[in-house]
């Protein structure tokens, strides 16, 4: 099963900088009917919807879910940028599905004084004082609703997922809507989510945090929305297993997830 493989790359995929930008999956088209296209493009940036489009090189997955549950893996050359034309043929919720490569890098004191980033675990620092080494990890999705569907949007299997519970025809402006967090299928309880507008015209700009929460103990989390193309996201930081921290000290994850709600 796919799920497997997601769940095997949060545990052995290694190369996506830690300390880069957050990864986000958005659809040019985040709403429509039978016959549209929309473009899936995957970008890094702290602005909305990112500054940088990204190479799949730096991808373990870019797959496309469909409504009745097809999947195809659109992975393509190390030298291409990672987008795909979606031609949206069945009514229903489609799901771009990311999995960024994993890094490890390691905070680094030299003989300055100064500070820096190293790719690599603390093993491979050769000169300087290690400070500490983070391993992380990003995930990312996009939902294109096409139609009217009157089912809710299944669990992606991503290995950390926010899912909406809510059924996309409740996708309205003034709408309270429902998500829940999980981690390898598990809910997360007392975690930050936030989200923020997608800035009219697609243009990156400085993210404006304006929705901010906990998960509660079920792992869910509700918000306000206006109209609009909207983003959510939640990280996840730990202590790495003690068999671990010769290479690193701590884990990270992050998980984004792209929308629109209707007027």
């Amino acid at each position: 099963m796919l799920r497997s493989v997601f769940v095997s790359t949060l545990f052995f995929a290694v190369a996506f900088p830690a300390s880069a930008h957050d990864l986000r999956a958005i659809g040019s088209k985040l709403t429509g009917e039978v016959g549209d296209e929309s473009l899936v493009r995957i970008t890094l940036g702290h602005g909305l919807p990112g500054e940088e489009l990204v190479g799949y090189d730096r991808l373990e997955h870019l797959l496309i879910r469909g409504p009745s549950g097809s999947e195809r893996n659109v992975l393509g050359r190390s030298d291409e940028l990672a987008r795909t034309l979606l031609k949206l043929e069945e009514q229903g919720v489609y799901q771009g599905l990311v999995v960024g490569k994993a890094e490890i890098e390691t905070k680094v004191e030299g003989a300055d004084g100064k500070h820096r980033h190293v790719d690599g675990p603390k093993s491979s620092v050769k000169q300087g004082k290690v400070i500490s080494a983070t391993r992380g990890q990003k995930f990312a999705k996009t939902l294109i609703v096409v139609g009217r569907p009157t089912k809710a949007v299944e669990v992606s299997g991503l290995p950390f997922d926010i899912v909406p519970l809510d059924l996309p025809s409740k996708w309205r402006a003034g709408a309270r809507l429902r998500f829940r967090v999980l981690y390898n299928g598990a809910p997360l309880a007392d975690l930050p989510v936030r989200g923020a507008a997608v800035p009219a015209g697609e243009k990156p700009d400085r993210e404006n945090w304006t929705l901010n929460a906990k998960t509660d103990r079920a792992g869910e989390v509700s918000f306000d929305f206006s109209a609009g193309r909207w983003h959510l996201e939640a990280e996840r930081e730990f202590a790495a297993e003690p068999a671990r921290r010769a290479d690193y000290d701590r884990e990270s994850y992050v998980t984004s997830v792209s929308f629109e709600v209707r007027p």
